[in-house]
């Protein structure tokens, strides 16, 4: 069986969709060597161009070459990582193709605009329509793809992803190294984007002693007396950091999955997540969940957390159990089976 991976070019710098493609094509390679597992990915020849222009001339190349070229390099089967790129199934065969879908977050959260990035978004989203299988990440984005875009449940999968084996408790000079304060550590990694969330956390800290930080990564957030912002945090110093936190928070309003969370879990680090879409199905009993949207309740929440020894090491063994259970391994095996599934339907090998 020859599986044709396509993903997005270099240029998109997206990592959590690098992550994906690396993380499961390697699982497959591993333990099932009878697949003929290939990436396909086609670099954009354009000059880096920035403002307006450069991201028309990023969505002219994703929108017109690339579904093109994507027909021209179709495996036996073929499987689109990335629903942003979901639109390449208009050129592969529908019998023979498969989309992962992360999330829906622009209909979920209505963020509707009237845009040409929008609208092509929009058209990109539809081809998941075409394909003979739906991969989910969570049982809740699976619900959204059947509420918004009436894909049958027939057609979906979900598959949950998997924790690196690197995720685990581990002790380093990261402390002294980026200078971080002493005293409690509230820990949160992601984007600092709307649906982030990232604003509850400040204001719940306010509502905390002053020996309690926030250490932020993954963004550009200002550092103040109490918010230490890191940005882009080399991904082999993220489980020391995950490890050197004494709570890890993800109050997200929406998300699709929410690895961060099974990631610090796999740190022994206790954790409190928002109530909402996929984050409880991926938590369950092993942390605290919050209204995203109430800082009062996550002040509350992470100060039991830090004054209570108790919750605090049955969250890290729960957590630690939880994080075993989502392994790449598992997800190439759940993947495997989808492929098996198409490949029979499909007949004529």
């Amino acid at each position: 069986m020859k599986v044709h991976l396509f993903h997005g070019p270099p240029q998109d710098r997206w990592f959590s969709m690098d992550l994906y493609a690396s993380a499961l094509s390697a699982a497959l390679r591993a333990h099932f060597p009878e697949l003929d597992v290939r990436h396909v990915s086609f670099p954009r020849p354009l000059p880096t161009v920035g403002g307006r222009m450069g991201c028309y001339l990023s969505l002219g190349w994703r929108v017109l070459p690339y579904p093109l070229l994507a027909a021209a390099r179709r495996g036996g089967l073929n499987h689109i990582l990335d629903h942003s790129y979901a639109h390449l199934a208009y050129t592969l065969p529908r019998n023979r193709t498969i989309v992962t879908c992360h999330d829906l977050a622009p209909w979920a959260l209505a963020e509707s605009r009237l845009s040409l990035s929008y609208a092509a978004w929009r058209w990109t989203i539809g081809g998941l329509k075409r394909a003979a299988r739906v991969l989910a990440d969570s049982q809740n984005t699976a619900n959204d793809l059947q509420r918004f875009l009436q894909i049958p449940q027939e057609c979906l999968r979900v598959v949950p992803l998997g924790v690196e084996p690197r995720f685990r408790p581990t002790p380093s000079d990261l402390q002294e190294r980026l200078g971080l304060p002493d005293g409690k550590l509230v820990l949160h990694i992601g984007a600092n984007v709307p649906r982030k969330n990232i604003q509850v956390i400040v204001e719940a800290l306010n509502r905390l002693p002053e020996d309690v930080f926030l250490i932020q990564a993954g963004s550009n957030l200002a550092t103040t007396a109490r918010v230490r912002a890191l940005g882009y945090v080399p991904t082999a110093d993220l489980p020391a950091l995950y490890s050197l936190a004494d709570v890890f928070v993800f109050p997200s309003r929406y998300e699709g999955f929410g690895l961060p969370i099974l990631e610090a879990m796999a740190c022994c680090t206790p954790v409190i997540a928002a109530n909402t879409s996929s984050l409880p199905e991926v938590v369950d009993d092993a942390g605290l969940l919050v209204s995203p949207d109430d800082p009062q309740e996550l002040a509350a929440a992470i100060r039991r957390v830090l004054a209570e020894p108790d919750l605090a090491a049955t969250l890290r063994e729960r957590g630690l159990a939880r994080a075993r259970q989502f392994t790449w391994e598992r997800t190439a095996r759940q993947t495997l089976a989808v492929y098996r599934e198409v490949w029979a339907e499909a007949g004529d090998h």
